[in-house]
């Protein structure tokens, strides 16, 4: 059984996730929380890390009767096959939500389109690509190779080297 990609309805992917929960099957939708601010008061909010999205775990011949849950849009494809997560990063991305440990880190020395090997975490010895520069804090992109999905995170300056 492999994880697959579903896509969602806006803001539905929590139904979906306990739809196939019901109906048997793993399914997950990674969260963050986050600081979101209005003009009168400030308040965390839990949101997906993947907007409309809900990840399965689940055999192929199996993704046609998850595609029909209510909620659910359809199985996202990548290259002519269905979008899958590899179990690893899955994990990888579980422990880097549960620890935190790539929030608001300032990192320097580091250029657009310098490629970076992470050196510790959740994500050790992934090639990474530093997305932006905005003078106080760089994003990098953590390309996820079976799902054709890019993660966006700050990282600590001891966390990574330049390859």
């Amino acid at each position: 059984m492999k994880w697959y990609l579903l896509y969602t309805r806006s803001r539905y992917e929590r139904v979906v996730e306990e739809q196939a929960i019901k109906a048997g099957f793993q399914a997950w939708v990674p969260m963050i929380t986050q600081l979101k601010q209005w003009s009168d008061r400030k308040k965390m909010v839990s949101e997906p890390l993947f907007r409309s999205y809900c990840l399965v775990k689940c055999n192929a011949n199996e993704l046609a009767r998850i595609a029909s849950l209510p909620g659910a849009v359809k199985t996202i494809y990548f290259n002519g096959k269905p979008a899958s997560i590899r179990e690893e990063e899955v994990v990888k991305i579980r422990e880097i939500l549960e620890n935190q440990q790539y929030k608001d880190i300032a990192v320097t020395a580091l250029t657009q389109g310098d490629l970076i090997r992470v050196k510790k975490g959740a994500f050790a010895n992934c090639i990474a690509q530093v997305d932006g520069v905005d003078g106080k804090h760089q994003l990098m992109t953590l390309i996820l190779e079976e799902s054709g999905f890019m993660l966006r995170i700050k990282l600590h300056a001891d966390a990574y080297e330049k390859v």
